[in-house]
């Protein structure tokens, strides 16, 4: 971990500094966190700290709450509870300082078809399960979208994605 100790994620979970026997896996998931948060910024952490080394606040708070998710959920599934995001936290504070210029046209292409695919349904009829007659061949509604968002996103002045509809 190079942005924060282990004193402060065992604060932050709320053990006992003379707890050793986690330390192995909590600093790990330190790593895994920070590794985490400098991808989700597309920007080096390395980029943002003072002139004494140290993370924005928002940040470190970031890493700690992936930490904490980490260690609190060590499975990658939950029985009997229905998981709900708190506002104001992880995505909150790491959106405050995302390089959107960085972030690739694939990457806002996928977003928009996750959105697309949830709305999707299969039904009886090439129509209906979103395929259409495109010059000689069928092609699926997801294939179309994907085309009219690579002919029609543009990246502004400030990083953000623009699409424009032509008609």
């Amino acid at each position: 971990m190079n942005y924060i100790t282990l004193n402060q994620i065992k604060s932050h979970l709320h053990i006992d500094s003379d707890f050793t026997a986690d330390d192995n896996l909590l600093t790990m998931y330190g790593d895994v966190a920070e590794a985490v948060v400098q991808r989700h910024l597309c920007i080096l952490l390395s980029e943002l700290v003072d002139g004494g080394g140290v993370l924005p606040p928002p940040i470190q708070q970031a890493i700690l709450f992936y930490v904490g998710n980490l260690y609190n959920a060590r499975e990658s599934v939950s029985f009997g509870t229905t998981p709900q995001n708190i506002p104001f936290t992880y995505q909150y504070l790491l959106d405050l300082y995302k390089n959107y210029s960085d972030t690739t046209s694939d990457e806002f292409i996928e977003n928009a078809l996750d959105k697309l695919a949830q709305a999707t349904f299969l039904s009886d009829t090439p129509e209906e399960q979103g395929l259409a007659p495109f010059g000689d061949v069928a092609v699926s509604t997801e294939d179309r979208a994907i085309q009219h968002l690579a002919e029609n996103t543009n990246v502004d002045e400030n990083g953000f994605h623009v699409t424009v509809d032509r008609i």
